[in-house]
């Protein structure tokens, strides 16, 4: 696995900052469970967030990773478009969650 990635610092909300580690490489999304480490894979479940046209193009693939993981995934949809970026949809998929 060749690996190239890019580390920057984000600042979320003053005094918050929070490093982010970006992965760019061809099939990185068969090595998800090993970018994530096995401290975020302990509870033995994920869940992603993603819309209609990103899980149309890769979420049986993500699907696939996780499962042969072992790891349960949930894979929350929203509809595609900047316009179904906003807090009602977030709030949806937190109530999601909560009954899960």
């Amino acid at each position: 696995m060749s690996e190239a990635f890019l580390e920057i610092t984000t600042t979320i909300s003053p005094p918050y900052s929070e490093k982010v580690r970006s992965v760019v490489e061809t099939g990185s999304l068969n090595y998800l469970p090993y970018y994530l480490g096995d401290e975020a894979l302990d509870c033995g479940r994920v869940f992603a967030i993603t819309d209609s046209n990103v899980n149309a193009l890769y979420g049986d693939r993500v699907q696939t990773v996780f499962d042969e993981a072992a790891v349960e995934l949930t894979i929350l949809e929203m509809p595609a478009g900047e316009q179904n970026k906003n807090l009602a949809v977030a709030a949806s998929f937190i109530e999601d969650l909560s009954d899960q």
